[in-house]
């Protein structure tokens, strides 16, 4: 019934704010409102288990989809709350509070529904709300072209998910997820082929390598979007989507090494990219894929528990450093941090002190909740890859969190001020930059508490690994000596040329354009030809073989 409520809430908030478009107080009251009721209700549901049903549709009252909902309707009450104060100025606030709305509701949606076709409808109704949400500023050709392309870059993905689904639809007699699980994970082969699929999807939900390239471009959105779309909603849905099916994957090991394989090489390129990044909101862009990598690399190696836990760690975090660092672009008018420095001393301590929060818990700093989840992750990588290869990667990936976090905070918030820029920090943006700060101190105890609600097997929450935290120490000092003391210096000037491949995200971005132009031209002079000439026995033969290809891959025999 609480579940069911949720969704109606949310719903009903959608209608009255199109109802009452013409008074801007109404608008943001009601949208405020509704998601606080959303998350009262999501919380009785997460505390009595009662997940009922809407409409003749079930849903799961697990302690998975309690964890997301409550998470995701806590975050939508605090960024809501924020926006408040930051889309004030803002003429088209109708649109952002619908949109944002719709968001939070079909997020909810995709989170409790028990119908894989319920699910997939929700989440394309994800992602054309954060198509647009990206979109919003539609006046800009930058935030135009990054709405699109987060859309059309998404829908490479879901075309996993299209097959799956049809495979599904031709296969089974229901729809019901857990019917799906048990079936496919009779037959080894069919749960290959249906994790492979459901792999591509949230690759490309996820923003994972190589379907990663629409996310950094997709900070041309307003903060708030930001923040809610690396938080809670659309990148969270494709880890949601493996966590879900999981009983697959585990019936799948080539499956899950390719997932490793994968978890690995984003993990890296983000964190070197985040590191060169001059843009605030691309660095945490680039952080988010690295961390959402560190959630897929927990589940590839088999720990389904601590995947959840960095889910919620990481939504705490990263939720902080977004709106702390909105009020300082908002403020500056200027994203860049080469034109940033000295804001602390600017008047915005308090949003400083909350993005330093938001840093040590990203960068793993001990008692923080990023601590344990990465620490943990790590761990687990290094049970099954314990060789020296596993040694290094696990000390590089605590290098480089601290590296590119302390350098996003040193050269914001200390330093000589660049520019002297207007104090823009609302009472909505400060009481939600300090809830937030709260949540995050008082992550060890969140956590713990979901810890125990979850009741999966797993290791201690607590994890101390004397390798991971000298690395963590190393990486904290030389941010502190290259962007603070300016004592090593000299070593940003040394890698300068990587810098530059980095910040343009290796150029993988415009070798899949590239890649993308020349196959599409390809094919249409493919077809100009079929349609010119009678097509050879050969060619015949290598359609035919295609199709036949297909069909094996979706299970159609």
């Amino acid at each position: 019934m609480y579940a069911s409520l949720t969704i109606l809430t949310l719903a009903t908030g959608i209608m009255l704010v199109l109802l009452l478009h013409k008074w801007r107080r109404a608008v943001e009251l009601v949208s405020v409102s509704a998601t606080g009721l959303a998350l009262l209700f999501s919380l009785l549901y997460s505390i009595t288990g009662d997940g009922g049903g809407l409409l003749g549709l079930g849903f799961f009252a697990d302690g998975l989809s309690r964890l997301y909902t409550v998470t995701l309707n806590f975050l939508g009450l605090l960024i809501l709350t924020y926006s408040v104060g930051y889309m004030s100025d803002e003429e088209e606030y109708t649109r952002y509070y619908t949109l944002m709305l719709l968001f939070i509701a079909s997020m909810n949606l995709l989170l409790l529904t028990t119908n894989i076709v319920v699910l997939y409808v929700s989440w394309e109704l994800v992602g054309v709300c954060s198509a647009l949400l990206i979109a919003y500023y539609w006046w800009n050709p930058r935030a135009r072209s990054a709405g699109v392309k987060a859309f059309v870059v998404t829908r490479i993905g879901d075309m996993g998910l299209i097959a799956f689904v049809s495979t599904v639809a031709l296969k089974l007699g229901s729809f019901a997820i857990p019917d799906i699980i048990s079936h496919y994970s009779q037959s080894p082969i069919e749960a290959y082929s249906a994790s492979l699929l459901l792999l591509l999807a949230a690759v490309g939900k996820s923003a994972q390598f190589p379907l990663h390239i629409w996310l950094p471009d997709a900070m041309e959105g307003p903060t708030p979007v930001s923040a809610l779309l690396h938080s809670a909603t659309m990148v969270k849905a494709g880890v949601y989507l493996v966590s879900r099916f999981y009983p697959l994957f585990a019936y799948s090991g080539v499956v899950l090494e390719l997932m490793v394989a994968l978890s690995v090489v984003t993990i890296i390129l983000s964190g070197l990219a985040a590191l060169a990044s001059v843009d605030i909101k691309r660095v945490l862009a680039y952080s988010t894929i690295n961390n959402i990598g560190l959630m897929f690399l927990a589940l590839s190696v088999g720990n389904w528990l601590m995947a959840q836990l960095h889910f919620l760690s990481h939504a705490l975090f990263k939720s902080l450093l977004f709106l702390s660092s909105g009020t300082v672009t908002k403020g500056a008018k200027t994203r860049s941090i080469d034109e940033l420095g000295g804001m602390w001393s600017a008047g915005y301590a308090r949003s400083g002190f909350g993005f330093l929060v938001g840093a040590l818990s990203t960068a793993g700093v001990p008692p923080l909740p990023g601590f344990f989840t990465k620490a943990g992750i790590l761990l687990s990588f290094l049970e099954k890859y314990h060789g020296w290869t596993g040694l290094f990667f696990v000390l590089l990936v605590s290098l480089i969190s601290p590296l590119y976090i302390f350098r996003a905070f040193f050269r914001v918030y200390t330093g000589k001020t660049q520019r002297v820029p207007e104090v823009y920090e609302p009472a909505p943006m400060a009481v939600t930059v300090m809830a937030l700060t709260a949540a995050n101190l008082a992550g060890p105890i969140i956590m713990w508490d979901v810890y125990r609600v979850l009741n999966r097997t797993g290791p201690h929450l607590v994890v101390i690994d004397p390798f991971d935290l000298s690395a963590l120490a190393l990486g904290v000092i030389l941010a502190y000596s290259v962007w603070y003391s300016g004592r090593l210096g000299t070593l940003r000037v040394g890698l300068r040329g990587l810098s530059a491949i980095a910040r343009e995200g290796f150029y993988l971005d415009a070798l899949l354009v590239t890649a993308s132009s020349y196959s599409a031209r390809f094919l249409v002079g493919a077809v100009a030809y079929l349609k010119r000439t009678k097509p050879p026995v050969l060619t015949l033969w290598i359609m035919g073989f295609l199709l036949v290809a297909l069909m094996v891959l979706l299970g159609v025999y």
